[in-house]
């Protein structure tokens, strides 16, 4: 009898542990835990690794920022989160002016078409909304011209110092920036990629 009763007390602990596993997931995905997502992903032929080396000269690619994801954050405290591209180590994101640059504009009053946001961005100020949700359009430009593009949309982050901020703008960079061009396996940076 005490086997058929161990073996009884040994279901009713899994069924608890089962239903305790279960509530943290459940109360997981009620609490907001929220992916970011990316659309509008696309290089251009002329997109290569070794293109994105030569415009981050002396370890700084160019950014020019438009809007906040939160209120209070200016462009260099926004540029601080957001990760260089992986496959150049020592490369930072910098607010600053040139023609070949990073455009981030981030909760766009209007959605521009991804193909003009460099030539947008260049003719003055995109208007933005203040903080909600996360949207974010993003162009890599060579003057006017999006030699890569793409769109995040997540949900509202209290602030640029947290850790799903930076978490979204490494997943934009990484999917803008990639380190394989989609269109010339040859344009890889990295032997073997």
């Amino acid at each position: 009898m005490s086997t058929i009763h161990a073996v009884a007390r040994s279901a009713r602990l899994l069924g608890l542990v089962g239903l305790a596993v279960f509530g943290l997931v459940s109360g997981a995905a009620l609490t907001g835990a929220e992916a970011a997502t990316l659309t509008h992903v696309r290089q251009e032929a002329i997109y290569s690794p070794t293109l994105v080396q030569s415009l981050a000269r002396d370890g700084i690619l160019k950014a020019e920022i438009h809007g906040s994801p939160v209120g209070g954050a200016d462009a260099g405290q926004i540029a601080a989160q957001v990760p260089g591209p992986a496959f150049l180590a020592n490369v930072r994101v910098e607010p600053r002016e040139g023609r070949n640059r990073l455009v981030l504009v981030f909760n766009p009053v209007q959605i521009t078409n991804p193909d003009s946001l460099c030539s947008v961005a260049s003719s003055g100020a995109i208007p933005t909304t203040g903080p909600g949700g996360m949207q974010v359009q993003a162009a890599l430009c060579l003057g006017d011209t999006a030699i890569s593009r793409a769109v995040l949309q997540g949900p509202a982050v209290p602030s640029v110092e947290d850790p799903a901020f930076r978490q979204s703008m490494g997943e934009l960079i990484s999917s803008l920036i990639p380190l394989r061009s989609p269109h010339d396996s040859s344009r890889c940076l990295v032997p073997g990629c």
